[in-house]
């Protein structure tokens, strides 16, 4: 009985003794990682302002420029191409940082925008030097436009979400983009204002194609006007290889004329077409009517309409005379 209690004492186990605590909770090695604040999406006025105001903006930009292509020559289509590319370049970047959360996508969109509102001041020293009424409109639309989007930068709370304001910063890709577009203007402006004031050869900026389609939109938007002692320019069109003026005479009229009347009248009109040649030498729109192979004709009606005469005057003629 004695051997038997000694081994249950030796094998039951101590239970009067307390487990010993660390002192110290037991941490995980894995560092609890913080909750990440994700940033707001590109939406509302944001998604506005740069799917339609960059996007399609800058699109539209594109387009109105590429037709006046065809209008310069060589030198200035490269001036047109610097001001459409760095157009297109800024708004694609803006739209790419703003996607990428890039710290410059302000400063970008900004820049889009100063590009903007020069071009409304140019249009506006367009209009007030020239009194180039088409300037007036689209620069008043540019310069609101700028201003209506450069406030909602500055407001914007999705915006500052987006590009913490203490991060933005304004790279030397975006300054450079900037100052070439405004040097471009400037210098496609300073030319147009110096073929407008004569001091530039109109031929040095446009093709003689263009002086010539120009040229005539621009008269027959005049036409027909008032000239002197019943004198009226009726017309200026292009038929074939031929520019026609054509001048009515409103109290003439020719049922009370003789040929040999009419034939002196003829040889009047012949002498004063000779007259001008000197003048357009030095118009240019003459002068490029001549250089695109064109014929010049002055016509003469009566207040009928019935023709009076008629005088052609081509390239070889003028060259003749002179």
């Amino acid at each position: 009985m004695e051997e038997k209690d000694k081994i249950q004492n030796e094998y039951e186990p101590v239970l009067s003794e307390e487990p010993v605590l660390s002192e110290e909770p037991v941490l995980s090695e894995e560092p609890v990682s913080p909750v990440n604040e994700e940033k707001p999406e590109i939406g509302g006025w944001l998604a506005v302002f740069l799917w339609v105001g960059l996007g399609v903006g800058a699109l539209v930009s594109l387009f109105n420029i590429l037709p006046q292509i065809g209008l310069l020559t060589p030198v200035y289509v490269l001036v047109l191409l610097l001001i459409a590319g760095t157009i297109v370049t800024v708004a694609v970047s803006t739209i790419v940082a703003f996607i990428k959360r890039k710290p410059n996508a302000v400063a970008l969109a900004k820049t889009y925008i100063a590009m903007i509102a020069f071009d409304a001041v140019l249009s506006f020293i367009n209009y007030g030097l020239f009194d180039e009424q088409d300037a007036l409109k689209p620069g008043l639309r540019s310069i609101t436009w700028a201003c209506i989007w450069f406030a909602y930068l500055c407001r914007s709370t999705r915006v500052a979400a987006l590009i913490p304001k203490e991060t933005r910063v304004w790279k030397g890709f975006e300054k450079l983009l900037l100052c070439v577009n405004m040097g471009a203007n400037v210098i496609l402006l300073g030319s147009i204002a110096s073929v407008i004031s004569q001091s530039l050869p109109a031929q040095v900026v446009y093709k003689d194609n263009a002086l010539v389609t120009s040229g005539i939109k621009e008269l027959q938007s005049d036409l027909p006007m008032y000239l002197e002692d019943g004198l009226y320019w009726d017309a200026a069109e292009v038929k074939g290889d031929d520019v026609v003026f054509t001048y009515r005479i409103s109290d003439m009229y020719k049922s009370d004329y003789t040929s040999y009347e009419l034939t002196l009248f003829r040889r009047e009109i012949e002498s004063n077409v000779v007259d001008a040649y000197e003048e357009w030498l030095v118009d240019p729109f003459m002068k490029a009517v001549f250089n695109e192979g064109y014929n010049m004709v002055v016509r003469y009606v009566d207040a009928l309409h019935a023709e009076l005469c008629e005088v052609r005057v081509t390239k070889e003629d003028l060259e003749a005379a002179l």
